[in-house]
């Protein structure tokens, strides 16, 4: 049985300690496969729709959603992986440090 909190904090270690490396390779990815994702999203949206980038990383898909339209906020589990994104923002979309705690489906 996975440790939820233990897997959270593993996790959220792994993210803070690759977030450069990753941001750099993600928007390339981005750019080759994900935009197309964004653009089938975009089509249904309409102009000024909120979107919530859970998971943000270096947000290469809040900028291109807000350079389109949304207003975006920016989510992250990852404080490293915030601060790239904070860095890395050009516009006005909203960037939030998520902390939340796993639970099992069904506790409180």
């Amino acid at each position: 049985m996975i440790n939820p909190a233990g897997y959270k904090r593993q996790t959220t270690q792994a993210y803070d300690e690759l977030a450069a490396e990753f941001v750099e390779g993600f928007d390339h990815h981005f750019e080759l496969f994900a935009r197309l994702e964004a653009d089938r999203l975009l089509a249904d949206l309409c102009q000024g729709a909120l979107v919530l980038d859970l998971g943000c990383g270096g947000r290469p898909a809040s900028s291109y959603l807000s350079a389109h339209g949304c207003v975006t906020v920016s989510a992250d589990l990852s404080e490293e992986m915030v601060r790239a994104c904070r860095r890395s923002r050009t516009d006005r979309t909203r960037v939030a440090f998520l902390n939340y705690h796993l639970r099992k489906s069904g506790q409180q």
